[in-house]
C-alpha cells in the first residue's frame, strides 16, 4: 500500500511539475518529502519552483513549513548520494586540508572568497540531523564559521543554483559533506 502511496506522490509531483510548482503541503500525513529528479526551492507558503538541477530534497517538511525554515538540510544527488546543504539548497563542503576538531579553518583570505565560510546564528534542522554533531569555530579574521563534526563548513562561489555540486572533488580537497 505505501508503494502505491509513493507512486502516486510521484505521479501527482510530476504532474506538478509540468506547470513549474509543487505543492509542498499536506498529502495526508502531515509530513512531505519531495520525490523527484528535480530540486525545489521556496517561493512562498506552500509552493516550490522548480529550478530544474540533479538533485531531490530528502528532508521531511513538517505541514505548514517550507524547506527555507531549516539553515541546514540534507539532500540527495544519483552522483555523490545524501549530502548537507544549506537552508536554500546550496552544497555544504569540507576541505580536507582542515583538521577535524583543530577549531581553525584553514581556507583564508582569497581562498574564503571562493569558499565562503558558512554560519547560521541559528540553527534549525530537519529530525534527521542533530544539533550536538553541530559547532561554531571563531576564524582568523574573527568571523564565524559553522562546523559539522568537527569539520568546518563552506559553500562554493561557482554554484549558483541550489542542488549544484560544482565544487565537489576539486583538488581532490574539497568535498560536499556527505551524510548517510
Amino acid at each position: 500500500m505505501k508503494t502505491w502511496i509513493a507512486v502516486l506522490a510521484v505521479v501527482i509531483i510530476a504532474a506538478l511539475a509540468v506547470g513549474g510548482y509543487y505543492i509542498s503541503r499536506g498529502m495526508g500525513s502531515g509530513n512531505t518529502t519531495v520525490y523527484s529528479s528535480t530540486v525545489y526551492t521556496s517561493v512562498g507558503p506552500g509552493t516550490s519552483q522548480n529550478t530544474t538541477a540533479s538533485s531531490t530534497y530528502l528532508t521531511t517538511i513538517p505541514s505548514g513549513q517550507n524547506s527555507t525554515q531549516y539553515t541546514v538540510m540534507i539532500m540527495h544527488n544519483s552522483t555523490i548520494g545524501n549530502y548537507l546543504t544549506n537552508g536554500a539548497g546550496f552544497t555544504l563542503y569540507f576541505f580536507r586540508t582542515d583538521i577535524q576538531n583543530s577549531g581553525t579553518s584553514a581556507c583564508n583570505g582569497s581562498c574564503a572568497g571562493i569558499w565562503p565560510p558558512f554560519y547560521a546564528s541559528t540553527l534549525t534542522l530537519p529530525p534527521a540531523l542533530s544539533a550536538s554533531s553541530f559547532n561554531t569555530i571563531i576564524r582568523s579574521d574573527g568571523t564565524k564559521q559553522l562546523t559539522y563534526y568537527g569539520w568546518p563548513l563552506y559553500l562554493y562561489a561557482p554554484d549558483t543554483a541550489p542542488g549544484s555540486i560544482k565544487g565537489e572533488g576539486i583538488g581532490k580537497v574539497w568535498y560536499a559533506y556527505q551524510v548517510p
